[in-house]
């Protein structure tokens, strides 16, 4: 069996959120990488907004799914949201107060990947909701290349 190979790439990333009347925006220029295990792509880069860098890894499954991991088991915040346009997801979001259950509804999420040469985009809109209300709308749009 052959080791995955990994690759350098380019990312720009563009985040709208919406949270109780109040829309922020935000663009993001990072370098990253790519690496292919199995049928799936996984993308790793840091985060760097705000002066502290967050690792974040984006798993772009073969049936269609993301997967969205951010902070990791060092940081005091870490979460993993799950993205399927079909079923409504359950995450866990970390904080330095406590878990936070998370239900993830995907309204909206295409996916498209080019081989030669490598590059792709993502387009995402999805809703927060914790346990007793509606946290948020989110919309994501990731293009990368190497």
């Amino acid at each position: 069996m052959t080791a995955p190979q990994t690759t350098p790439i380019k990312l720009h990333l563009h985040t709208v959120i919406e949270q109780m009347q109040q829309r922020e925006e935000h663009a993001f220029d990072e370098t990253g990488q790519i690496t292919q295990v199995g049928n799936s792509l996984y993308l790793r880069y840091v985060e760097t907004s705000e002066g502290q860098g967050l690792p974040v890894m984006i798993k772009i499954a073969s049936d269609g799914t993301l997967q969205l991991s951010r902070g990791n088991s060092k940081t005091d915040t870490q979460f993993k949201l799950y993205f399927n346009s079909n079923t409504p997801t359950l995450a866990n979001y970390r904080t330095p107060y406590g878990k936070i259950p998370l239900k993830v509804v995907t309204n909206h999420l295409v996916i498209q990947v080019k081989q030669q040469p490598l590059a792709g985009e993502i387009n995402l809109m999805y809703q927060l909701f914790d346990e007793k209300q509606h946290i948020g709308n989110y919309r994501l749009r990731l293009l990368f290349s190497v």
